[in-house]
């Protein structure tokens, strides 16, 4: 029997082949927003995907005209996010 010349396969399995449009972040994005008064949609929790959790926090917030939110806001938002 030949030995295959592969002898590894490395897989970004986030995204890529399990939870495909990384719906779970963006899922709990959408209820740490809801616990604190605040309705995103699907769009607006995935848009900054990819960025560290707590400037994605800060983007959607500047994304929503007219909120008002402040630093210590999003810190409490973000620790609810990883608890």
């Amino acid at each position: 029997m030949k030995k295959s010349p592969i002898q590894a396969v490395v897989l970004d399995w986030a995204g890529t082949t399990v939870d495909y449009g990384s719906c779970a972040p963006a899922g709990v994005f959408i209820e740490v927003f809801r616990r604190h008064g605040m309705t995103i949609t699907m769009d607006q929790a995935r848009g900054p995907m990819g960025m560290n959790k707590r400037a994605h926090i800060v983007a959607i917030c500047e994304s929503m005209e007219g909120l008002k939110w402040s630093d210590s806001q999003v810190d409490v938002m973000y620790r609810d996010f990883v608890p």
